[in-house]
């Protein structure tokens, strides 16, 4: 995906107990934990679904049962989902760069999301790209690489900069999927550079006043007023770049230029929301069916603005592409917040759980989906029970490793890579 973890690391203990008077002061808000748990488990369901869909032709598994379903289904997910992580991590990033002040934070952040990108981008990512060369090379009736020569020969690419479509980084290395927390990574780094620099312009604190809880009205102004900003953003961006364009830097960074307005809007729009209180009295943001109404209506008009410009953009499809993409975004945001606001702001054993595992089901899901989607080429079944079959398969996986072996030993999920990645250059030779 253009498409993980919003502010995954405040620690979910936080809220199966009594509040202190500290995290009372912050405004810490149980539905965000869910709209982040929901948001994750969609980002496993847009990788389940890619490989049944007719759109994205450099997937690491290109199965022959297909539907346009998932082309819809995918098209939608991409819009959204990651802007909605970028928005709970922002909003609750501020407050704990307040509490722990810009050392502390940037500690806290490099151990919890350095680390686990560190042996990510090593042990992880080249999984993929292997797969896609194994697969394609005997497609074509051509030798495939064993594991450990694939793997040296990606590590020798790094440290580049270059536009190029995703196609073009098959055989080189990069952060792949882990291209989430890198750059959220460096959204942190800027956030305290500004922080800092606002305290010494300022000349004292800059935490947040104590105000009133901001009322729907203003916030719904606000936000129409974002949504004007963000898609002309958009716009230039994805008309200098192209909308599709990939940049990767220095092989740590990895992102779309276009997306990347969207995703320091939403970033900053979270911070911002914090600052003015505005979910502090948990009122919902509007009616829920008039968010829905709005999304269901923007939905059509972006998906047939998308399939004019796949048949032959133009000027004014680009703009009316950034605009509805941009809004369309906007209004998922509020009936997610909207919903959650209303069903989900309540504490329950199986939000908790998915909370507290959710990083780690978003740092090892790719693998075992792909793994999952190859397991199931041959078989010329449904397009939807594949689907469903590689869905749950990769939920549940990835949800027992993650509390069963990530959690309780870090130690352990470590060595568990290392074999793995051990395993993998001792068998798998050239074919």
């Amino acid at each position: 995906m253009t498409y993980i973890k919003p502010e995954f690391t405040r620690e979910v203990k936080s809220r199966t107990v009594e509040p202190t008077s500290r995290e009372k002061k912050t405004d810490r808000l149980l539905f965000f934990d869910n709209v982040r748990s929901l948001a994750v488990l969609l980002v496993v369901l847009f990788h389940a679904a890619i490989s049944y869909s007719n759109v994205v032709p450099w997937w690491y598994v290109v199965d022959s049962s297909r539907s346009q379903l998932f082309d819809v289904f995918i098209a939608i997910l991409a819009v959204f989902v990651m802007p909605v992580l970028f928005f709970v991590a922002g909003y609750f990033a501020l407050p704990s760069l307040q509490h722990k002040g810009p050392t502390d934070f940037l500690k806290s952040k490099f151990k919890r999301l350095g680390i686990p990108w560190f042996f990510g981008v090593f042990f992880l990512v080249p999984i993929m790209p292997y797969v896609r060369h194994y697969t394609r090379s005997i497609d074509n009736g051509e030798v495939a690489l064993g594991y450990w020569r694939f793997w040296v020969a990606s590590m020798r690419s790094s440290g580049w900069f270059r536009y190029a479509p995703l196609s073009l980084l098959e055989d080189r290395f990069y952060p792949g999927y882990f291209w989430f927390i890198s750059l959220l990574l460096c959204f942190f780094v800027v956030l305290c550079l500004l922080y800092e620099a606002k305290k010494k312009w300022l000349g004292g604190s800059v935490h947040s006043a104590k105000a009133g809880a901001a009322s729907s009205r203003s916030i719904l102004v606000r936000l129409l007023l974002f949504g004007c900003i963000s898609s002309a953003g958009f716009l230039a961006v994805g008309w200098l770049s192209s909308f599709e364009s990939w940049v990767i830097i220095a092989n740590v960074l990895l992102f779309q230029p276009a997306n990347l307005v969207l995703y320091v809007c939403y970033f900053s729009l979270g911070a911002y929301a914090f600052s003015k209180r505005w979910f502090a009295n948990a009122h919902p943001l509007g009616r829920l069916t008039t968010w829905g109404s709005v999304c269901f209506l923007l939905s059509i008009g972006y998906l047939i603005v998308v399939k004019k410009a796949l048949a032959g953009p133009t000027k004014e499809l680009a703009i009316a592409f950034a605009f509805s993409h941009s809004f369309l975004c906007l209004a998922f945001v509020g009936v997610l917040i909207s919903l959650a606001l209303r069903y989900w702001n309540r504490p329950s054993a199986i939000g908790q759980r998915l909370a507290s595992n959710s990083y780690n089901i978003y740092l090892v899901h790719l693998p075992i989906v792909v793994a999952f989607q190859l397991l199931l080429a041959s078989w010329q079944g449904p397009a939807l029970v594949k689907f469903a079959i590689v869905a749950i398969c990769s939920v549940l996986l990835s949800y027992g490793i993650s509390r069963h072996v990530i959690k309780k030993s870090h130690l352990l999920a470590v060595i568990g890579l290392v074999v793995l990645f051990a395993l993998m250059s001792i068998l798998i030779r050239p074919r």
